[in-house]
């Protein structure tokens, strides 16, 4: 079997990270809003670390929803939150033939737009129902910027190491129920590693993203440190077919900061409720994968992620439909 990258280069546009809203229904959200800057699954791709020089444009359709269960809020109070979501990624990759400390420089531009997003809120005082209230929005996203990544190749082995950086372009509102923008610029050092073994058609990668946030002053809330890492297993049966197995596990490591979820700790205890403490989110999500290649350096790639596990953040499913062309 012939090298996957000559002629019909595997799909990467590197990074696809951006998320387009925040269910920010309140100051004290653990991971703001029960999401993040990291997108799940996004990451898990095809030769995710292996791409030939040039320019790549990938158009990005995606499917969410997912839900989360007694989020506190203030003291005796809790939402529980349901939302769907469509939108369109944009993703622009420039891949230059020159290099930098032995590996070839790469850029790369994440455009979101979100033209539907909905979320449903149930508000429960001391675990009682309350009122519900749903919310919608629609418009531009937080665009992510990968100014500075590197690509090194030896032999079935392929490795990057970039700087990823969140913009805030969304449109955001303290006071509405969901919003296009998280309110805050986040800093992102991704590492990955592909093995690609062509003559047999395998493929095992993964690529892992540390992430630091900084404060969103509307809110004056800031989300912990998170990690998160994705992996793909794949097979492929000819330059133009293959399947894979894609996954991700994220999980916070430092505790959320809020004067709010300090009032809730302090106060949640006599209500008989739990009190927030640091809050931290954890998820894992798994699911199949496709790519099709039906002309010379075009590809078209299907993923459906299943989420669980989920803590303090939304669980549900991620479905994605890219096609992919190589200047």
């Amino acid at each position: 079997m012939k090298r996957y990258a000559n002629g019909k280069s595997l799909s990467i546009s590197l990074f696809l990270a951006a998320i387009l809203f925040s269910a920010s229904v309140g100051p004290a959200l653990a991971a703001e809003g029960a999401s993040s800057s990291y997108t799940p699954g996004t990451y898990g791709e095809f030769s995710m670390n292996y791409a030939q020089p040039g320019v790549y444009v990938r158009e990005n359709v995606v499917y969410v929803t997912g839900t989360v269960d007694n989020y506190p809020y203030q003291p005796g109070v809790e939402f529980n939150l349901d939302q769907t979501t469509w939108f369109n990624l944009l993703a622009i990759t420039y891949v230059s033939e020159k290099k930098l400390l032995g590996g070839n420089y790469f850029c790369v531009a994440n455009i979101p737009y979100g033209f539907s997003a909905e979320i449903d809120v149930d508000v429960e005082v001391l675990n009682q129902p309350f009122q519900s209230t749903e919310d919608r929005a629609s418009g531009l996203g937080d665009i992510q910027v990968t100014p500075i990544g590197l690509m090194w190749h030896s032999g079935y082995f392929h490795f990057t190491l970039a700087e990823n950086v969140v913009l805030k372009t969304g449109e955001y509102d303290a006071n509405e129920a969901i919003n296009m923008g998280r309110n805050y610029y986040s800093y992102e050092t991704l590492f990955g590693m592909t093995w690609l073994h062509e003559k047999g058609g395998h493929e095992i990668s993964f690529l892992a993203g540390y992430m630091l946030n900084e404060k969103n002053k509307d809110t004056d809330y800031r989300t912990g440190d998170e990690f998160h890492i994705d992996a793909t297993v794949a097979q492929y049966f000819s330059e133009s077919f293959g399947i894979g197995m894609v996954g991700y596990y994220y999980k916070q490591m430092t505790d959320d900061e809020s004067p709010n979820l300090d009032l809730i700790d302090a106060n949640n205890p006599f209500l008989g409720l739990p009190a927030a403490d640091g809050y931290r989110s954890e998820g894992a999500g798994v699911g199949p994968a496709l790519m099709w290649s039906p002309a010379k350096n075009f590809q078209i790639i299907a993923k459906w992620i299943t989420e669980f596990g989920a803590e303090n953040r939304f669980e549900g499913d991620w479905g994605f439909l890219s096609a992919n062309i190589k200047f």
